[in-house]
């Protein structure tokens, strides 16, 4: 026997099944000769190496190596367990499985009883809901947030009453489980030789898994000075927070919903979107999306909506997830982010303006590729060079994670528009003359004190690349803005006067001679990834470019510093004539007072 399961039905389940027929309900498949060939759902690749032979039922990748049956594949590409698969496959004949419990695996037989622990302490939750002496506190509670009876229901919703010992107690005299069973369940607190129920005065929200059956439970606090709001049931042999999604299972109640998913953080987000009518909705459990939950969701529909909430927690969230689609999305799914107004969130939202003005919003939500770009554009000045420098790498780096295909080459494109760079040149190889690729990663911490908008900086992240620039510095330019006010600058100075002795200096020797204090902030390393995406054809009028902007800056400065000193105690001769200087370069007129 194999775990619930004869061998001789697993053998006539892979006779009449096709293997072709169950792959290509997830993978398109093309014939070529005898097999069919498609590129491997397992990894990324552009040309096709995965095969799939009819004859003996039989797929296998010559890429990453993978292969198997039928069985195997459901597995793999949906993270089932054995006898899952079996049952899947079964459904799909239109027959059921022969099961005996005294064929169970130990690891089946523990699962087995906790599906009916769980089942269990969720009727005793809704049972607490309607029964309980002290349940008004959450019917009121629910009530309070605009939740009616037709709706907790169809979400199973009940309720754990003060104490210690309430379902401990229920289980224990009502049934034949044991302490060991709620233990293995995630239902009790163990402590010594002491154990209590884990969840206690709070709102309980059951969790399914896609076959409906009760895999853990979420429990919320109902007043806000109680800690922590949410409480999830741990890790069991049934249960793995980063595999599953809430509302999943009530998802498939509405198959017509279902050509877009709607992600959310809380449970009474979904809760409340279903209420009003959206019910192709699902939340992450308590913890930041996985790359597990991403696959799933790819697999079940071609359009997922993230909607977080609108304070720097939700945003976080929503780069968090930008970042775990990147490696796995596909050209064939959309993936928007939608963020409500400030101080919003789902359960709000709906519950003040509506189902139509939430769905309204929906159609706003911003694509994947808007989200990234604004994101990143956000934190810089793109009018400055050595910012679309850095948004540029910074962007290469999340683009280079997109599975190669048509998705990947739009958003490349895209880049190149924005940072005003050559397309090829932004997707060419890392080891390409054009790049110079920091080889000690050390150095982050250094290159953190310094700002990435200084154009000292920039300058001399190209004067170390490009040694040849030193002989466009002229001495008494650089004497007319040694005490600029601007980051780097002292660095700068300090290391051009070492290159117009010693042009070829090693980095190493540079490091040597500057002063120990100017030497700690020296990081060429990283200074070098400033210059990243400069091509040599266009170093040089770079580099002029930004002297240029950094004695506009220096004069500046210098001006205002002299009007500031005529307003407070006047003018020496020298200054009048300094400032005559800097007035004449603006075109401006100065009337002493």
């Amino acid at each position: 026997m194999t775990n619930l399961i004869s061998d001789s039905f697993i053998n006539s389940l892979l006779a009449r099944v096709d293997i072709v027929d169950v792959i290509n309900t997830r993978v398109a498949l093309q014939k070529k000769g005898k097999n069919y060939t498609a590129c491997c759902p397992f990894h990324a690749e552009k040309t096709p190496s995965f095969s799939v032979d009819q004859q003996k039922q039989f797929y296998h990748c010559f890429g990453c190596g993978v292969s198997g049956d039928a069985i195997k594949f459901l597995r793999e590409i949906d993270h089932l367990t054995f006898v899952e698969a079996i049952e899947v496959l079964a459904s799909q004949l239109g027959i059921k499985v022969p099961t005996s419990n005294n064929n169970l695996d130990p690891k089946e037989y523990v699962a087995k009883e906790i599906y009916e622990v769980l089942s269990i302490a969720a009727e005793f939750f809704q049972m607490q809901l309607k029964k309980h002496v002290t349940a008004k506190s959450a019917v009121d509670y629910l009530k309070a947030r605009g939740l009616d009876g037709i709706t907790a229901k169809n979400f199973n919703i009940g309720y754990a009453p003060p104490g210690w010992e309430n379902l401990k107690q229920y289980v224990l005299t009502h049934t034949s489980f044991t302490l060991q069973h709620l233990e293995q369940a995630g239902l009790l607190i163990t402590k010594d030789t002491s154990s209590y129920d884990r969840f206690r005065n709070r709102i309980m929200f059951p969790i399914r898994d896609r076959k409906g059956r009760v895999i853990g439970f979420g429990g919320r606090v109902m007043t806000a000075d109680e800690e922590p709001k949410y409480l999830n049931s741990p890790e069991t042999a049934v249960f793995n927070k980063g595999k599953e999604l809430y509302g999943l299972w009530e998802t498939k109640k509405f198959p017509d919903q279902l050509t877009k998913l709607i992600v959310v953080e809380g449970y009474m987000d979904v809760v409340a979107l279903a209420q009003a009518g959206i019910n192709n909705v699902v939340a992450i459990l308590g913890t930041a999306l996985t790359s597990v939950n991403i696959k799933l969701l790819f697999r079940l529909v071609p359009e997922i909506i993230f909607c977080f909430d609108a304070d720097n927690a939700g945003r976080k969230a929503a780069w968090r997830a930008l970042e775990i689609c990147l490696p796995n999305i596909k050209s064939n799914v959309k993936v928007n982010f939608l963020f409500l107004p400030e101080a919003e969130d789902p359960d709000s939202y709906i519950r003040k303006h509506g189902k139509d003005k939430f769905l309204e919003q929906v159609e706003r939500a911003v694509s994947l590729a808007d989200f990234l770009f604004r994101h990143l554009a956000n934190q810089m000045d793109l009018e400055l060079t050595e910012d679309r420098a850095a948004f540029a790498v910074r962007a290469r780096e999340l683009l280079q994670q997109i599975p190669d295909g048509v998705l990947k080459h739009m958003m490349f494109d895209r880049l190149a528009d924005l940072a005003g760079l050559d397309r090829a040149f932004l997707a060419a190889d890392l080891k390409s003359e054009y790049f110079y690729a920091p080889r000690n990663r050390q150095y982050n911490q250094k290159m953190s004190t310094q700002s990435p908008k200084s154009p000292m900086i920039f300058a001399l992240a190209l004067l170390l690349m490009h040694r040849e620039l030193i002989i466009l510095l002229k001495d008494d330019e650089l004497e007319h803005c040694i005490d600029v006010d601007l980051p780097g600058a002292e660095l700068f100075f300090a290391v051009v006067g070492i290159l117009k002795e010693t042009p070829n200096a090693t980095f190493a020797e540079i490091s040597a001679i500057l002063p120990a204090d100017i030497a700690k902030r020296f990081a060429p390393e990283e200074l070098g990834g400033l210059a990243l995406f400069v091509p040599k054809a266009g170093v040089e009028k770079e580099f002029l470019g930004i002297i240029a902007k950094i004695k506009t800056l220096y004069d500046d400065q210098k001006l205002g510093v002299l009007l500031a000193k005529a307003k407070s105690e006047g003018l020496l001769a020298t200054d009048k004539v300094q400032l005559q200087q800097l007035l004449l370069k603006k075109d401006i007129k100065y009337v002493a007072e």
